[in-house]
């Protein structure tokens, strides 16, 4: 719907049996009605007005795209009722999102399985994802050029993650206050190209530890073979002994580790059996 200007269709409401809606374009404020009660996809591109979504209830999957102002877009995601059952919110290239404050209206949720924020041409201009780290029912987080982002909060509420992707940003470590080794369900992390020369927020401690960690990814960062860390009273540690030895022993089975320049030590990984798609 829309093109241009004020064009919101008068007769949107006799769409009854609607299904998917792209709305681009709009100037003005409009609200969507209730009687588009099958309405389970929705996005939205370029608008200057706001898409009242109080009434969509059976709304499933939202996508919001291009230059929307923060202000437009808080709107809309404020009038989506709190009975919601949105499973999937895909924000690309939202140039203008300053936080993820907004998260803390999904945090009851218990059917938003999916975020995702996909490459783009944009870079996104958030500094924290405090707010997404709420929302509980979350299994799968993928975050694109977030080039300000340089450290995850405290990421143990989300025990249903299944995979965490976060690449081309600007992440320094993964340190063990973001909890991620806590999370019982991670299969796979993907940190390809950041800045991360900590990782010692992945050392197995516990049996518990990333049990079911699958896939890491973290090619194109600050690795060395020695970080520092106290792990047995030792104030240096070994990653591949430390870490990546233990994992492979639990079901790390995909490792990649290219374009570290620092990291060296491969021998004894590569004595280990991983899938074809592994590189050190």
């Amino acid at each position: 719907i829309g093109s241009n200007g004020n064009d919101v269709p008068v007769d949107l409401t006799r769409l009854t049996k609607l299904t998917y809606m792209y709305s681009a374009y709009i100037s003005c404020d409009y609200k969507m009605p209730s009687s588009l009660v099958e309405l389970n996809y929705g996005s939205v591109t370029n608008n200057k007005g706001t898409m009242d979504l109080s009434l969509c209830v059976n709304l499933k999957k939202l996508k919001a795209t291009s230059a929307i102002s923060e202000r437009i877009f808080l709107n809309m995601i404020n009038s989506i009722p709190d009975n919601n059952i949105i499973e999937s919110l895909e924000l690309n290239q939202q140039t203008y999102l300053t936080n993820f404050l907004f998260f803390e209206k999904f945090a009851n949720s218990t059917t938003l399985k999916t975020v995702n924020m996909p490459s783009s041409t944009h870079n996104l201009k958030i500094t924290s994802i405090e707010g997404l780290n709420k929302v509980k029912s979350l299994e799968y987080i993928t975050i694109t050029y977030a080039v300000n982002l340089k450290e995850l909060p405290d990421m143990s509420e989300l025990q249903n993650l299944k995979s965490l992707s976060i690449t081309n940003s600007a992440l320094e470590g993964i340190t063990p206050e973001t909890k991620i080794r806590e999370l019982p369900n991670l299969k796979s992390l993907y940190f390809t190209t950041n800045s991360i020369s900590d990782i010692s927020g992945l050392i197995p401690e516990e049996d518990s530890h990333l049990q079911n960690l699958e896939l890491l990814q973290l090619g194109a960062n600050c690795l060395y073979n020695e970080s520092s860390y106290t792990v047995n009273s030792k104030e240096v540690y070994s990653l591949v002994d430390t870490i990546f030895i233990p994992l492979h022993e639990k079901k790390l089975r995909k490792l990649y580790l290219v374009n570290n320049p620092n990291f060296t030590d491969t021998e004894k990984l590569k004595a280990l059996k991983w899938t074809e798609k592994s590189g050190f």
